[in-house]
């Protein structure tokens, strides 16, 4: 009896212990799937937070973006109507100078020679243009080089039978007289399309404000782009920038011109 009696409760205390074993590893195995499907749908739920960030941020940029678009669109519309008005009020000017160029007897159109740029900046140093038309085509060394019937770059100053060179007002240490706001002054030529004039600490100048040669002709040289004063010095240093690109330009057109030097400037303001 008391040998079945022991055996008996070995068998449970080895039942018990494989009992717990077992629930132990139970245990263990829930814990793990539990911690794997938890980490999952974490994971789940930050993909699904991060898509919806993404999506609103990708909404509001291309919102943004658009009321650029809408801005810079309005933008350049005010500016095509600003070309378009000045185009009108160039054409108006026009007129009104033929006009007084008859009333004061020169009447007699100009000859224009059209000539193609074969060679220009940056492949011609110092802002020079090379052109195909030379004296056989009717150039001539001091003729005008226009870009159109408003805008003047420069003057011829080397031609041969076929072909002439142009040296643009803004080629550097070129010095060229101009009119700033009915004022003459002396321009000098900086490079790259740019000019620079120094006028005194007291002459109304602005940007957007033109050069044009001196005479009866209306030439624009160049829209001033940038006002420099230190309160210190007497004068301000003026830049501006001809009016086209001078690297895009691929037709010219040469008509006689008669340049202002600086004695006939001096002797005439003498005789004032």
């Amino acid at each position: 009896m008391s040998y079945r009696l022991s055996s008996k409760k070995r068998q449970q205390r080895k039942n018990f212990w494989l009992k717990t074993i077992g629930a132990l590893f139970l245990f263990g195995i829930a814990l793990g799937i539990f911690m794997l499907l938890g980490g999952t749908v974490a994971s789940v739920g930050s993909g699904v937070v991060a898509t919806t960030n993404g999506a609103r941020d990708f909404v509001s940029v291309a919102t943004v973006d658009k009321q650029d678009l809408i801005e810079t669109n309005k933008a350049l519309q005010q500016e095509l109507d600003q070309v378009r008005v000045d185009g009108v009020a160039f054409a108006a000017l026009k007129d009104r100078n033929q006009d007084l160029t008859r009333l004061l007897g020169r009447a007699e159109d100009l000859q224009k020679i059209a000539a193609g740029v074969i060679k220009k900046p940056p492949f011609s140093p110092y802002d020079i243009y090379t052109t195909d038309a030379g004296s056989d085509d009717g150039v001539s060394l001091g003729d005008l080089t226009l870009f159109s019937d408003f805008i003047a770059l420069g003057q011829v100053v080397r031609v041969n039978n076929t072909g002439a060179k142009t040296l643009l007002f803004s080629a550097p240490q070129n010095n060229t007289f101009m009119n700033l706001n009915e004022t003459l002054f002396e321009i000098v030529g900086q490079g790259g399309g740019t000019m620079r004039v120094d006028v005194p600490r007291d002459f109304e100048v602005s940007e957007g404000d033109a050069l044009t040669l001196p005479g009866y002709e209306v030439y624009v040289t160049g829209i001033i782009s940038e006002v420099s004063f230190n309160p210190q010095d007497s004068f301000k240093k003026v830049f501006a920038k001809v009016p086209v690109n001078i690297e895009s330009v691929d037709v010219i057109v040469t008509t006689p011109y008669r340049a202002y030097t600086n004695d006939e400037i001096t002797e005439v303001s003498d005789t004032e």
